[in-house]
Order: structure tokens, then C-alpha cells, then sequence
């Protein structure tokens, strides 16, 4: 998340939602009922002042506001550049401890961070939204058998497709052992150690089912690999507490509904452009004083470009949601809660 593309305008798809940002990339502001710029949003605010304090630590450098993509891309691989990771399915069970500790490469520093809190705040919210997702598999029409490719892609769709399209064949790849499928020693041998060699013995792992990628690998195969990480069923009640799905809320494409060539768009390229150049400025602020001044530059500057404009178009796209779904406006529910806290969190090269 440390690199200049995160910084220069993204600025951060994880941790915004984490400092309490709504999913939306806007403000909800439900006491005057309209949708406002982000930056508006305190909770914003402060993760760029985090992103500030990381810059006067010096893990935010200037050359990395200031490098462009294929600058950026090249440093990385050549290890000049840090990136921040968290929980993840090559690092599992890293809540209650350190990601060094579970994932512990011999090439990469670690270098933990600060803890993302403010005030009295021992934790960190969080917001998240179901993927409702898609797959679509096109039939030729010189298909020799097309009533078997249906069959067969219809299969792949069921529970125990998607178990043997990742798994493998019972018996041959996989056996039950009590209630769980266990791998076969040979079979996780090889898949711990030569993962492209395994998928081209065995014919799995999504080498024929496009859809099997990471909430397969999670479900079916991270206990395989990382014994130690969360079984299927504690990693869906850690999941559940949190998740929420805003589209239900009204928030459906509210940033995606500007028409192409309309007035909003040019607005919205124009504030676009204008806070690309803002926010790496506030990242580098030497005090409060000067980032202040920048944030209130940056809002004067976007009301001259039409914001306001953008603003009414956003929250009319809520309401027309909110009508066809049968919603009341503004019973916003709240989906954000406390989950857990950042020591975990490392900055690795």
C-alpha cells in the first residue's frame, strides 16, 4: 500500500475503510441527508495524517509521491521498495500474532508500524462488502458435445465440484479422514513444494474451473498448506461479524453512475486530477499548520470545480437506489465494528 500509485490519488483501498471511511469512497452524512466529498470525512482526514506521521518517520519517502508507475514497478522488484500487508492466505492466523512470525522470509526486513488509532481508540474499524461476482463460460458453436459442456460446467457450480475442481479426484488426490478432506501424502508433498508441477500432474486447482481462485483456495485448500492458519468453519465466524453488503443498503455504483461525456464527468476528471496533485502534498507536510492549510486549499479548490454539483448527483443516485430496492433513505446500518488491533501489521522489503 506504500507505493506512489496508493498515494497519488487511491490513497489507500483497505485502510480507508479501516480508519471508518464509507465503502463508497464518499461521506455519508445522514443528520443533512447527502452525500459528500471524502475528504470532508473525518475519518479520512486522519488516515492521511497516519500516512503523514509515516512520512516523518521516513518510511513514506518523497521519491515515492513523486516516481511514476514503471519507476515504481522496478524499485519494487529490486527490493528498494516496502509494502504493508496484513492477514493473508500464504500468512494465516496472523490476528494474534506478528505477520514476521507466521510468514518470516529470510530475504524480506520486517519493520513494524505504528498502531492505526487515534484519541482514545485501542482498535481499528473495519467495513467490508460481500463480492457478489461473476462467471461466465462461453460455449462454441463447433462444440462437438454441448450438452456435456453444460453439464459438466453446471457440475463445477455445486459443492462437490468445486471440491473436486480444486481438490481432485477422492481416493486419488484426496481421502476423508473423520470429517475433513485430507490430501493424500504424495499429493501434499508435491503441492507444498512445486505448486506448478502439481497442477499440471493433477489437473486441479482451477486449471479447468475459471472461477475456483482465492475463496476456493481459502476454503478448500489454506488448511493443506498452512496447518496452523483457521479451519473453514472459524474462518467464516471470523468473517461474519463484519461483513455487510452496502448494495443492499442503496449504495449500488453510486461513484460508477456518472455518464460518459456528461458534465459530471468532466467534473469528476477535474477534481480527480486536482486531488492528485493535494493529497502526496499532505502526506509530506512537515506540521499540522501546513497540512491543514493544504486540506483546506484542496476543498476550496474542488467547490470552484463544481463539487457541490458531484455531490447532488451522488446523493440522487442514492435515493433513486433507495427507491427501487423499497428502502427508507438514510437508515444507514452501521457495519463498522471494533475487530481487532494492528501489531500485526508489518512494513517488509
Amino acid at each position: 500500500d506504500a507505493s506512489s500509485d496508493l498515494l497519488n490519488g487511491y490513497f489507500g483501498r483497505h485502510f480507508l475503510s479501516a480508519f471508518g471511511t464509507h465503502l463508497t469512497r464518499t461521506m455519508v452524512d445522514t443528520e443533512n441527508e447527502q452525500l459528500l466529498y471524502i475528504m470532508k470525512d473525518p475519518n479520512a482526514v486522519n488516515y492521511v495524517k497516519w500516512l503523514n506521521s509515516l512520512y516523518k518517520e521516513g518510511i513514506i519517502t518523497d521519491t515515492m509521491l513523486a516516481d511514476d508507475t514503471d519507476t515504481v514497478q522496478s524499485k519494487t522488484m529490486a527490493g528498494d521498495y516496502g509494502m504493508i500487508i496484513s492477514s493473508t492466505f500464504n500468512a494465516s492466523n496472523t490476528i494474534n500474532t506478528t505477520i514476521e512470525t507466521n510468514d518470516g522470509n529470510d530475504d524480506r526486513v520486517y519493520r513494524a508500524l505504528s498502531q492505526v488509532s487515534y484519541e482514545d481508540k485501542d482498535y481499528f474499524q473495519v467495513e467490508t462488502i460481500k463480492n457478489k461476482g461473476a462467471s461466465a463460460t462461453v460455449i462454441t458453436k463447433n462444440c462437438e458435445n454441448p450438452d456435456r459442456a453444460i453439464q459438466l460446467i453446471e457440475y463445477f457450480l455445486t459443492e462437490d465440484g468445486q471440491a473436486t475442481g480444486t481438490l481432485g479426484v477422492e481416493g486419488e488426490h484426496w481421502q476423508w479422514e473423520g470429517d475433513q478432506q485430507v490430501l493424500l501424502p504424495e499429493n501434499l508433498e508435491l503441492l507444498s513444494t512445486n505448486l506448478v508441477e502439481y497442477v499440471a500432474k493433477s489437473k486441479t486447482i482451477g486449471s479447468f474451473t475459471n472461477f475456483a481462485r482465492q475463496a476456493s483456495w481459502a476454503r478448500y485448500v489454506d488448511n493443506y498448506l498452512t496447518p496452523t492458519g483457521p479451519t473453514r468453519d472459524e474462518h467464516n465466524l471470523l468473517m461474519g461479524p463484519y461483513l455487510t453488503e452496502i448494495w443492499n443498503h442503496g449504495f449500488i455504483q453510486i461513484k460508477q453512475s456518472i455518464a460518459s461525456g456528461s458534465e459530471m464527468e468532466t467534473i469528476n476528471t477535474q477534481i480527480n486530477e486536482v486531488q492528485l496533485g493535494a493529497i502526496p502534498k499532505m502526506v509530506a507536510a512537515k506540521d499540522d499548520a501546513e497540512f491543514n492549510n493544504l486540506l483546506e486549499s484542496l476543498l476550496s479548490d474542488l467547490e470552484g470545480l463544481g463539487l457541490s454539483k458531484l455531490e447532488q448527483h451522488w446523493t440522487q443516485e442514492y435515493l433513486k437506489n433507495c427507491e427501487n430496492l423499497g428502502l427508507t433513505p438514510w437508515e444507514v446500518l452501521d457495519s463498522k465494528v471494533d475487530v481487532m488491533d494492528v501489531s500485526g501489521l508489518s512494513l517488509i522489503r
